[in-house]
């Protein structure tokens, strides 16, 4: 999962596969709780809902 920023110029990775991504489906954002089923479809295997929590500088 990359963060982008407003104006478009900047990306930087979040969440990846050492965070526990494999093969994520959706994204879903709750005030600041961000949730990530990963479905793991090719491997059947660790099948997980990776839940983050937004830390936003100066908000």
């Amino acid at each position: 999962m990359v963060r982008i920023a407003a104006d478009g110029t900047d990306t930087t990775t979040v969440l990846d596969a050492p965070d526990g991504l494999q093969k994520a489906t959706s994204v879903a954002v709750h005030g600041k709780d961000v949730y990530v089923p990963s479905a793991a479809c090719m491997t059947a295997t660790d099948l997980n809902l990776l839940h983050a929590h937004l830390d936003r500088p100066g908000r």
